[in-house]
């Protein structure tokens, strides 16, 4: 359970799930399998996988932050979504510019109804690849003063219960279970919304005295993921993406282990302190803005393949936060910034 003298380690989780995609957002080289030319291929991978539980961290840190909180409905929502939306909105508008201002530097004709058609197709799907996640979010956040009300209010083995089912519903979805499972609707069980009950779950009623089960955990979890794409990925001789899934028995395992590693993990260093909860102040709008960060940084010759993936994929990393960071730092300093910046 965590208290108002004691939620460093959640700025500390915060932090490591933001710097986390954007490294998973340098990796895409994993996607060129080639049987014969894996060296480059397995360094990918590696990173890759190691980094896959940074999507279940942020929703499980919704949960824990939030599905204890006391206010009213309208509270909630009024401070969630405008905390969000606008941010969203802003950014959304800038990476539909810069594809329209792409589209015109290769030669296409600007017509305004085309425009328009684009702008809103993007709006209504995504404006960028990891725009989904608001997207989902602000969904799970429909459910969160209804869930928290349950979720305060029963007893432990009841969210126990959800997530067993949960967990079995996963399990039930592997290839080949799932071609024996019976076809029970179990809707409300299902997706990622499980993950927000399980960090809530996690903070509030597991205890651990030693950090070393949870490292165990998250070494397995991203073994089983490193290992098991390269098995598919070779059957298939191309890659196959199934152990990279978020609601994947693999991933998941990964990210309890960083959850309850981060819980129990203490930093003493106040130069290492100040540095992260800075970055957890900003890591919204660093989410927001990262790729677009990563497309420029590409355009000018930086990725992951300027040289060996072991270098590229890290450099390309610390570019992009430090990037990243100042960027949005810079817009929260001009006026009305700190509304849109995220």
């Amino acid at each position: 359970m965590h208290t108002t003298q004691n939620t460093q380690w959640l700025n500390n989780l915060r932090v490591f799930a933001t710097i986390a995609v954007i490294t998973l957002h340098t990796c895409d080289s994993v996607y060129l399998f080639n049987i014969y030319n894996l060296n480059k291929w397995w360094v990918a991978n590696i990173i890759d996988s190691s980094v896959r539980s940074c999507v279940p961290l942020f929703f499980m840190l919704s949960g824990a932050l939030l599905l204890n909180k006391n206010e009213t409905l309208h509270i909630f929502l009024k401070k969630r979504f405008i905390r969000i939306i606008l941010p969203f909105v802003f950014w959304s508008l800038i990476y539909i510019a810069y594809w329209q201002i792409l589209k015109i530097i290769n030669g296409e004709e600007f017509a305004l109804k085309t425009f328009v058609l684009f702008a809103i197709n993007k709006l209504k799907t995504g404006a960028a690849v990891h725009l989904w996640y608001i997207y989902t979010i602000l969904g799970l956040y429909f459910t969160f003063p209804i869930l928290s009300k349950w979720i305060k209010n029963c007893k432990e083995i009841e969210i126990r219960y959800f997530l067993i089912i949960w967990a079995i519903i996963i399990i039930s979805n592997l290839p080949l279970i799932s071609l024996i499972k019976p076809n029970i609707n179990m809707m409300f069980f299902t997706g990622y919304i499980g993950f927000p009950v399980l960090g809530y779950y996690l903070d509030q009623h597991i205890s651990l005295s030693q950090k070393h089960y949870p490292l165990l955990m998250y070494i397995i979890g991203t073994v089983i993921t490193i290992v098991g794409t390269y098995i598919i990925s070779k059957t298939h001789n191309s890659f196959q993406h199934a152990f990279y899934d978020y609601i994947t028995p693999n991933v998941i395992l990964s990210s309890i282990g960083i959850f309850l590693f981060a819980k129990y993990l203490k930093i003493d260093n106040l130069i290492v302190l100040k540095i992260i909860n800075t970055i957890s102040k900003n890591s919204y709008g660093m989410y927001l803005v990262h790729i677009l960060i990563l497309l420029l940084m590409s355009k000018i010759g930086i990725n992951n393949s300027f040289t060996h993936p072991a270098v590229g994929i890290p450099l390309t990393t610390i570019i992009c936060i430090i990037t990243s960071y100042s960027a949005i730092s810079f817009l929260k300093r001009i006026p009305w910034g700190k509304y849109i910046s995220g």
